[in-house]
């Protein structure tokens, strides 16, 4: 799998996975500008799912580990040399309002947090130094038998989020928007 993502001015980071063993992944500098390819040696991931950069040439991403009969996943930040700036795991759910749980989206925004989408229908923020800031639950707004896949924050606050079940009179393609209270 590949994941790509804008990191300020003219550059992009790639990050190319593979399931072999043991799974891993890479990442390269892309600048658009004169087509360079730098490979980021100091950048090393389980497998990524999704990827977010910051302007300043940050990105956050996550990652899944497979284990035998489980999965991990990771949320983490790296510096625009790809060296581990902060990283959380979880294993399971127990219902903490912090805990990495299924995460299926990140984002960040012009705060300069990390934003993710869980798929228990939860969107958490972490500040650029990985400190947990808040949850917005929308389980009880939700229509059931939302599959998440991914979401994009809005200017107001808001965030556009695919693959939630719209109800009659949403725009009828399963996007739909979570206002700040959790409210679809």
């Amino acid at each position: 799998k590949q994941v790509l993502a804008w990191v300020g001015g003219s550059r992009l980071v790639l990050i190319r996975s593979v399931e072999r063993n043991p799974p891993r992944s890479k990442a390269w500098r892309i600048d658009t500008t004169n087509g360079s390819l730098i490979l980021l040696p100091k950048f090393g991931s389980p497998p990524v799912e999704a990827i977010a950069g910051f302007p300043d040439g940050r990105f956050a991403v996550i990652a899944r580990k497979s284990f035998t009969y489980s999965e991990a996943h990771q949320i983490a930040l790296h510096d625009r040399e790809g060296r581990l700036l902060w990283m959380h795991q979880g294993e399971g759910y127990t219902e903490a309002a912090d805990e990495v749980a299924d995460p299926v989206d990140i984002a960040t925004d012009s705060r300069q947090r990390v934003i993710v989408l869980n798929q228990f229908e939860t969107i958490q923020y972490f500040d650029s130094g990985g400190k947990f800031l808040r949850r917005i639950d929308f389980r009880k707004s939700a229509p059931s038998g939302s599959y998440l896949t991914q979401f994009a924050p809005l200017k107001n606050g808001s965030m556009l989020v695919e693959g939630l079940e719209a109800p009659a009179g949403d725009l009828g393609v399963g996007l739909g928007s979570v206002n700040r209270a959790g409210t679809v």
